[in-house]
């Protein structure tokens, strides 16, 4: 039965903030991105064969971003994640070439590890996401811990299987289900 504490199986952990653009940050293989955006029917993830592209309430600015690759699959969220994020919902990806980053459309690459902890194959990633409903305003100019909105990317090897969502509760992620 594999360790589940919030620290076990971690191979790569980081936090930074993030140029959402077209409300929107990605998780790409830069060398190989060809510009293809997924459907994101769940109202905030979607993964295609170029990635995965996760939905942001502001359309251009800083986001922050909690990135944690693991070894295992994490548990299920807890009563007080479920508390304290907006949004949880797990997508398949597969990456040809090991190699997926957290990058902007048109801006910087922050500094955050690479999704794929165990080189090319399938993984999930789940996404977590609070602050999409503040539509903040002047935001460009905040630091990390200013930042309206928050992001946790957490990833794991795993086969192919369907969207799992553990919480939908905003109005952005509501008005984008809506449009599906």
């Amino acid at each position: 039965m594999p360790d589940n504490s919030p620290t076990s199986s971690v191979l790569a952990h980081g936090v930074d903030r993030v140029a959402a653009e077209y409300h929107m940050f990605l998780a790409i293989d830069p060398d190989h991105y060809d510009g293809d955006v997924a459907d994101i029917t769940n109202g905030l993830v979607g993964a295609s064969a170029d990635g995965v592209f996760v939905t942001t309430g502001v359309q251009m600015g800083p986001v922050s971003c909690e990135v944690s690759v693991r070894a295992e699959a994490p548990p299920d969220p807890t009563p007080e994640e479920m508390r304290e994020w907006d949004e949880i919902v797990d997508v398949s990806f597969t990456s040809a070439t090991g190699n997926l980053v957290v990058d902007a459309v048109d801006s910087e690459t922050p500094v955050l590890p690479n999704l794929c902890g165990r080189g090319p194959g399938t993984y999930r990633v789940r996404v977590h996401a609070r602050g999409r409903d503040s539509h903040a305003k002047d935001i460009l100019d905040l630091g990390i811990e200013d930042v309206p909105e928050h992001y946790r990317l957490i990833t794991w090897p795993s086969p192919v299987s369907p969207d799992t969502v553990h919480q939908t509760r905003d109005q952005f992620g509501q008005e984008l289900r809506a449009l599906s």
